[in-house]
């Protein structure tokens, strides 16, 4: 790995269809991060396009460069035939991998080694050392300046499937006169057994994840290299030189390129890596994040979105928070045994002709309310979020009334401001986060020193005012009557 920056990519090659390398083309691949796009305009057609279906071809084989390259989930955007002049095909991708031709859709890999923008700043650690002795202060022929680096050691901590280790790279080119040192963390999760990418990905989506949640704002994949056991690097005469790096160039959702960045330090976060708990914090987030992973990304949904309207935000992390908790605190309003009987009971006197509708109307009858749910996340965060919400009953209470009305939309339903959901939304992505570090085996203590942060209640006026504005609404029915 060269450095950590996502770099665009828009070089000419040879392209074929896995299985037909006699039938090849020209080629333009192009990759840019910043606006999401993948394209490889082909000079001409595959001479057998039409026989086996061109959209049918979601794999791209080719070489760029002295490189391998895949062009992963393509299809088919245009074909364009002219004539006189040259005919082209025009193919989107959805991903790249750069140094390997992978052969099935779920190819299985030894390793990942990701950099993420601000990991450095996260995890505050630096081999840097340097050092100015100055002499009489009128002549500067005394000022001595000295730097030195040692390489930080690496840490590593052990998950369920392998381990995962916080290590340095750096890049120091040579250059008379001038001394440039550049430094960046990087994370390798390396695996027992090799695992399908699928998995892997799910792994990296769940670290890309927690960095988010601990430095309270977007952070960007800004490399992805794979290691494979079964593709091995050879020199020119055989001989295996190990493992083939293979990078993935996977389409972000949104990257800002690191010149357009504005660094995020401590007092930007929530958590540093080592409130977090270390590398050992990391690892115990890789395991414990799998019994709520589809909850969290649905929560995540909002923070990964450049852009997303206020009710569907709203929505996204209430269905979150109402299933994050039934993943982990599950619990019921009756006893599971007591409701079954009770179901029995209203079945006997239901005709037969109804019965599946009576279950299903009452499928989830026996669910704690969003209302009770939220007072329990809430309640498990202890004193971290009081200072925020306030009063957690009338906090959840009016949350839930929200998402009802949401949920039930109607001539008669309320319309809230954008500015109000957005605080809402945002209280509810304050409370399910704490709540997930907990399970994830963060000290709550370390939690609890952060209520009164700035990243902790910098909106709380704004939020509280919301709440008083959102009730004063939900109060006054169609005919100015209260409402409860």
């Amino acid at each position: 790995m060269e450095d950590a920056m996502l770099e665009s990519l828009d070089e000419l090659g040879t392209f074929w269809i896995p299985g037909r390398e006699d039938d090849k083309l020209s080629g333009r691949l192009i990759f840019n991060p910043k606006e999401s796009e993948i394209s490889l305009l082909l000079v001409g057609s595959f001479s057998d396009a039409d026989s086996m279906g061109m959209r049918d071809v979601e794999r791209i084989f080719g070489w760029v460069g002295k490189k391998k390259v895949t062009v992963d989930r393509c299809f088919t955007s245009s074909s364009k035939v002219s004539s006189p002049g040259v005919n082209s095909t025009s193919i989107i991708g959805n991903r790249i991998f750069l140094g390997a031709h992978i052969e099935v859709d779920d190819s299985s890999f030894k390793a990942v080694t990701l950099s993420f923008s601000d990991l450095g700043n996260w995890a505050s650690k630096s081999g840097i050392v340097y050092k100015m002795d100055s002499g009489r202060a009128s002549d500067v022929q005394d000022e001595v300046f000295s730097a030195s680096y040692v390489v930080p050691e690496k840490e590593l901590s052990w998950f369920d499937r392998g381990k995962i280790i916080l290590s340095y790279r750096r890049h120091c080119p040579l250059r008379r006169r001038e001394i440039h040192l550049e430094e960046w963390p990087t994370i390798t999760i390396e695996y027992a057994t090799d695992q399908p990418l699928s998995s892997i990905w799910q792994d990296v989506g769940a670290v890309h994840d927690l960095l988010i949640l601990c430095m309270d704002g977007h952070v960007a994949v800004d490399r992805c290299i794979l290691e494979s056991t079964s593709l091995r690097k050879q020199d020119l005469a055989g001989g295996n030189l190990g493992p083939q790096a293979i990078e993935l160039l996977d389409l972000p959702i949104r990257y800002t390129p690191p010149q357009e960045r504005k660094p995020r330090y401590y007092h930007d976060m929530l958590l540093s890596f080592e409130e977090l708990g270390g590398i050992d914090g990391v690892a115990r987030w890789i395991d414990s994040h799998r019994r709520f992973r589809r909850s969290l990304e649905s929560f995540m949904s909002v923070r990964h979105a450049d852009k997303i309207f206020a009710e569907n935000r709203f929505l996204n992390v209430t269905y979150a928070a109402e299933a994050f908790h039934r993943a982990v605190y599950g619990g019921k309003e009756m006893e599971e045994g007591s409701y079954n009987a009770q179901m029995d009971r209203w079945l006997e006197v239901t005709p037969e002709e109804h019965h599946e509708w009576l279950i299903n109307r009452l499928r989830y009858a026996n669910e704690p309310s969003l209302n009770k749910r939220l007072q329990g996340l809430a309640q498990s965060c202890g004193s971290s979020v009081r200072g925020l919400i306030g009063e957690r009953g009338k906090w959840a209470y009016t949350l839930a009334q929200v998402r009802n009305h949401l949920t039930h939309l109607s001539e008669e339903s309320h319309r809230f401001s954008g500015e109000e959901l957005n605080w809402l939304s945002e209280s509810v992505y304050s409370v399910v986060r704490v709540c997930m570090l907990l399970e994830s085996g963060v000290d709550s203590s370390v939690l609890d020193r952060k209520s009164g942060s700035h990243r902790m209640i910098w909106y709380k006026d704004h939020l509280r005012q919301s709440i008083k504005s959102v009730r004063a609404k939900l109060r006054l029915g169609a005919s100015g009557s209260i409402t409860t």
